[in-house]
């Protein structure tokens, strides 16, 4: 907030800020930025759902949940690895659509999670993730600055860094506000189904042979309960997140590859099926003209 009153008052003002803003006003730039500023809040909020969901809803132990979370670590040194291959073969702009509707499809499938979900099911969605959000940080550094004149490059990785840093902090503020609210909103609508003269309540507490009124039997509900508000308030956000994804596909349009970025295997396609067939020659009509 500080930083951005301060960045405020410099432009009233007209005077230096900390970093040159007005480097967004170049449209490849800008997309890189907003796109990196996004990938990076993806970073920390799946940094802050998984955990959680290992730990808090799950309840695994510290082994399975590391093994867990090695298995998506090892999607982002894959992603890493490939990420320059995978800008030769497609470009920036096909790289990043690819990329995006990955990172939509691992959210959408990380919100279909259950109290069945087992390590193997949570290690290939992390490994999904992860393998989206590093795939693409590289040629998105790469690009910002290939825009930019050289005397203006060091001030724009400078800004280039900041949109990231700030892409990590409102990913992780968002993420806590989300599932701090949501677990509170989810909690307050489902308490009043586990009244003592329901029915199924004091179904259950036969079922684990105890009466309602056990102090016991009141804490496993406040504890099914918790665990419950948890999980779907991480189902919500990993929604929010796969929306979030496709609906910012247009921003790639402001990303202007260059010549070189284009896959070769593109622009013969295309100029196959834009030029027209000239004529040769050496046929009869040609020699006669």
């Amino acid at each position: 907030v500080c930083g951005i009153i301060f960045i405020g008052r410099g432009l009233v003002r007209r005077e230096r800020n900390i970093i040159d803003i007005t480097l967004y006003g170049e449209p490849n730039f800008l997309g890189c930025s907003l796109v990196i500023f996004y990938i990076a809040a993806n970073m920390l909020a799946l940094m802050l759902v998984m955990p959680t969901l290992m730990i808090d809803v799950f309840r695994w132990d510290a082994l399975n949940a590391g093994i867990t979370m090695g298995i998506a670590g090892l999607g982002a040194l894959v992603s890493a690895l490939l990420s320059s291959r995978a800008l030769a073969l497609f470009g920036i702009r096909l790289l990043l659509v690819i990329d995006m509707v990955l990172l939509s499809l691992s959210w959408y499938l990380m919100s279909r999670v259950d109290l069945s979900a087992d390590i193997t099911w949570l290690a290939i969605r992390g490994f999904m993730m992860e393998f989206s959000i590093l795939l693409v940080f590289s040629p998105l550094a790469a690009r910002a600055f290939a825009s930019l004149e050289g005397s203006k490059r060091e001030e724009g990785a400078a800004v280039f860094n900041f949109s990231k840093t700030v892409g990590f902090s409102l990913g992780a503020a968002f993420t806590g506000v989300l599932m701090y609210r949501g677990t509170q909103t989810n909690w307050a609508r489902y308490h009043g189904f586990l009244e003592p003269s329901r029915e199924a309540v004091e179904s259950l507490a036969n079922t684990l042979g105890t009466s309602v009124g056990e102090p016991l039997m009141g804490a496993f509900l406040t504890s099914t309960l918790t665990q419950q508000a948890k999980l779907l308030t991480l189902v919500q956000i990993s929604e929010v997140f796969a929306i979030i994804s496709i609906a910012a596909l247009p921003v790639i349009l402001l990303i202007k590859p260059s010549e070189g970025q284009i896959p070769s295997w593109i622009r013969k396609t295309l100029r196959g099926s834009w030029e027209s067939p000239r004529k040769d020659s050496t046929t009869p009509a040609a020699a006669a003209d």
